[in-house]
C-alpha cells in the first residue's frame, strides 16, 4: 500500500506541476467541488459523558503520513486528497495532522 501511494504521490507531483505550468492558475475546480465540505461530526471522537476519546492512527497510516512528511512538509489540496482517500481519513484530518506536525517540529526546534 505503501509503495502504491508513494507512485501514486509522485505521479501527481508531476502531473501537478506540469499543470500548473500550462495555466497562471493551476488545475481548475469547480465552485461545488469545493464547497462540497462536509459539516457532520467526524467519527474519530465519540463523547461518552464528560470524556473525549479519540481514535489513534493506525500505525500503517501514521508511517505513511510520516514518510510523506519527509518529502514534503505541506501538502496542496489535490495531493490532500489523494492521500485522506488512501489512508481511510477526510482531507481536514490529513491537512489538521501536517499542522500539528509543523507546530511540534517547531517548538522541538526552538527549544534547542
Amino acid at each position: 500500500m505503501l509503495n502504491m501511494l508513494n507512485d501514486k504521490f509522485i505521479h501527481m507531483q508531476q502531473k501537478t506541476y506540469i499543470e500548473g505550468n500550462a495555466c497562471i492558475g493551476g488545475s481548475e475546480q469547480s465552485v461545488t467541488d469545493r464547497s462540497s465540505k462536509s459539516t457532520s461530526l467526524e467519527t474519530d471522537i465519540s463523547v461518552t459523558s464528560s470524556t473525549v476519546t479519540r481514535k489513534r492512527l493506525s500505525d500503517e497510516v501514521r508511517l505513511l503520513l510520516e514518510r510523506l512528511y519527509e518529502r514534503k512538509r505541506a501538502l496542496n489540496s489535490k495531493e490532500r486528497h489523494l492521500v485522506a482517500k488512501v489512508c481511510g481519513l477526510s482531507p481536514r484530518q490529513v491537512r489538521v495532522w501536517f499542522a500539528n506536525k509543523r507546530r511540534r517540529a517547531n517548538a522541538a526546534y526552538n527549544r534547542n
